[in-house]
């Protein structure tokens, strides 16, 4: 199909898409070049039924109270360390904090979570939040959890040290073997 100049014909490709074809006029001249551009053509979505949408509801209400629960769980695993229950970062402000508390108190707040320790990690959150507020504990917090890295390297070192030193007794093990072996063979 031939288009006017500035328009485009569209043309349904074998693949299903659609293909416009900008078209050329005469005084373009035969060289001219003819432009594609694919688009996909999607058909509307089916409207759901009640029944599925009911379905629907269900799913999204369970997995909401798997994710409460998961939340109050890592909450009490987590009690000792506020930056941590807050999911929060030690650079992090106060108003991202003070979000991030609102957020994770909402999901385990006692009247909207089940869990029988709902009210327990509710308890936690507004203790790490007061923690993190008072700038005294917060350096406190960042001095340990620095001091704890710094110790976790340390430990990292030596295992490595370690590692690097048994694999060399044992390649030495093996050399002294293998010239026991050679002596051995060739007396």
């Amino acid at each position: 199909e031939k288009a006017e100049e500035g328009e485009a014909a569209a043309v349904k490709a074998e693949d299903g898409t659609e293909v416009k074809k900008e078209g050329t006029t005469e005084e373009e001249g035969a060289g001219a070049v003819k432009k594609e551009v694919k688009e996909e053509t999607k058909p509307a979505p089916e409207p759901m039924d009640e029944m599925d949408m009911e379905l629907l509801s269900e799913f999204l209400s369970e997995t909401s109270d798997l994710e409460r629960k998961q939340q109050v769980e890592r909450i009490i695993k987590h009690r000792l360390n506020p930056f941590e229950v807050l999911l929060c970062k030690p650079e992090m402000t106060e108003d991202e904090i003070n979000a991030g508390y609102r957020k994770i108190s909402l999901m385990v707040h006692p009247d909207k979570c089940k869990h029988p320790r709902a009210e327990e990690a509710f308890g936690v959150c507004k203790k790490a939040l007061a923690e993190l507020q008072e700038e005294e504990k917060r350096q406190f917090y960042v001095g340990v959890m620095e001091a704890a890295r710094q110790e976790a390297e340390r430990e990292l070192k030596k295992r490595k040290r370690k590692e690097k030193e048994d694999l060399q007794a044992r390649k030495k093990i093996r050399t002294q073997d293998v010239d026991k072996l050679r002596s051995a063979l060739l007396g």
